[in-house]
């Protein structure tokens, strides 16, 4: 009989990693470590743009004239998005086409409704105060009459003191 291949290793298998093996993982039987792998690779890929990156800017410099976190289109000035505008200016077709958000039926019912209720609500409010208002209007009129009323009894009780 044979002896076994795998003696001097642990019987834990996982930490191996298949994909430094060279062995292949299929995505129906393994999704989690299908991910697992592909997240690793991402990272392992950054990190060595960044190491690469890194060395370039130690072996020729120039670390001042990379575009970090600014886009080049705002640097460069151009784009190649296309819009296409009315004669009064506004957006037809294009990048900066204001979005339109889809509702279903009942949405927009309900909105409907929403704007109706406040639109009641204001009307009520302005009436309320309409109504207020005339009540003291109606209240300094009588107050006014009052006074009248007092300044004539004196006149007359003067007037016929004398």
């Amino acid at each position: 009989m044979r002896e076994n291949p795998l003696a001097n290793t642990p019987n834990d298998r996982s930490n191996i990693n298949f994909f430094e093996k060279g062995h292949g993982n299929i995505l129906q039987a393994a999704p989690t470590q299908t991910e697992l792998g592909h997240q690793e690779i991402q990272k392992r890929k950054e990190l060595l743009k960044q190491q690469k990156r890194q060395k370039m800017i130690e072996k020729y410099g120039g670390k001042e004239h990379l575009l970090d976190g600014t886009k080049s289109s705002l640097i460069f000035g151009q784009t190649e998005g296309f819009v296409e505008y009315t004669r009064d200016g506004r957006i037809i077709k294009g990048r900066d086409m204001p979005k339109v958000i889809l509702r279903d039926k009942q949405e927009k019912e309900k909105d409907e409704q929403k704007e109706k209720d406040e639109q009641k609500e204001e009307k009520e409010k302005e009436k309320e105060k309409d109504e207020q208002k005339e009540k003291d209007e109606q209240k300094e009129k009588d107050e006014q009459k009052e006074k009248d009323e007092q300044k004539e009894k004196d006149e007359q009780e003067k007037d016929e003191k004398n």
